[in-house]
């Protein structure tokens, strides 16, 4: 009996009526995927996987990371230049497309674990961590400042729109939005449960627990005015006011054996056609 054990990997040619899978070659979990254009492509995952496709993911090849440390995020600025980061403040660079990585030493990043990144530009790159911090570069990560904005949260995604508009998602319904490059952060969620109950609807069912404790897990902008997110408890949030206010258009609580979907991944092409992905399929 042969199992299953390749990592998945599905691609779409018609619009997502048909997804075909590709395969992956390994079976750590994978947990981003980044393309440049059509064909060239990267995905990062567990035990410092980087798998690179030239031909739209007919093919698959390995990279060296040369770290064993789980990666949760990747994004290239050219078809050569990418980074990639992850656990015990693990961040990678390359000028080569991956065929080397370049593993960046001696930061004040130390061992935080590493979950999203953003490069507005070459010189200029934002991290943010599970322990809730955030590290900003402004030479092309030669040296990082540190902020905390004592939250105490795990944060998962960060994303600027332009140098100065920046978006900050993680626990508790995190949004953190920026107007000055990231000199203030402000915490757009602040509040109680009663929005929720009142206006949405949605039953607390763990007691006392406040309905708005998940996580948000993506975030992307199509264009200055509309974005969206997606979480924890089938959550998909939407703006068209820049994020001056974000309604829910589906989740908690989406019923369904086994609990309800976590949605990882959201990723819009215009302001109307758009995909989110999840844990189970």
């Amino acid at each position: 009996i042969s199992e299953e054990v390749d990592s998945v990997i599905a691609h779409t040619q018609d619009g997502g009526k048909n997804w075909l899978p590709q395969k992956s070659g390994t079976y750590y979990p994978l947990r981003e995927v980044y393309f440049t254009d059509a064909k060239t492509g990267w995905i990062v995952g567990e035990n410092g996987v980087i798998l690179h496709t030239i031909d739209g993911g007919e093919n698959w090849i390995h990279q060296k990371s040369n770290t064993p440390n789980s990666l949760f995020d990747v994004q290239f600025l050219s078809n050569i230049e990418g980074w990639a980061v992850g656990d015990w403040g693990t961040i990678l660079h390359t000028i080569d497309g991956g065929t080397n990585w370049e593993k960046i030493e001696g930061t004040i990043i130390g061992d935080k674990s590493l979950r999203g990144l953003y490069f507005i530009s070459p010189n200029e790159g934002w991290i943010v961590s599970y322990e809730g911090y955030l590290f900003h570069t402004v030479d092309g990560g030669r040296k990082w400042d540190s902020q905390y904005p004592g939250l105490q949260l795990e944060l998962t995604k960060v994303f600027f729109a332009d140098s100065k508009t920046g978006w900050i998602i993680g626990d508790k319904r995190t949004i953190l939005h920026t107007t000055d490059g990231g000199a203030t952060w402000e915490l757009m969620t602040k509040g109680s449960n009663e929005r929720h109950e009142k206006d949405y609807g949605q039953e607390r069912r763990m007691g006392e627990e406040p309905l708005h404790t998940f996580m948000l897990y993506d975030i992307c902008f199509t264009d200055n005015q509309h974005g969206w997110i997606a979480g924890d408890m089938g959550t998909v949030l939407f703006t068209d006011d820049g994020g001056k206010t974000w309604k829910h258009q589906a989740g908690c609580p989406i019923k369904r054996p086994g609990g309800d979907v976590v949605l990882l991944g959201i990723n819009f092409v215009d302001n109307n056609i758009g995909w989110t992905v999840g844990e189970f399929g």
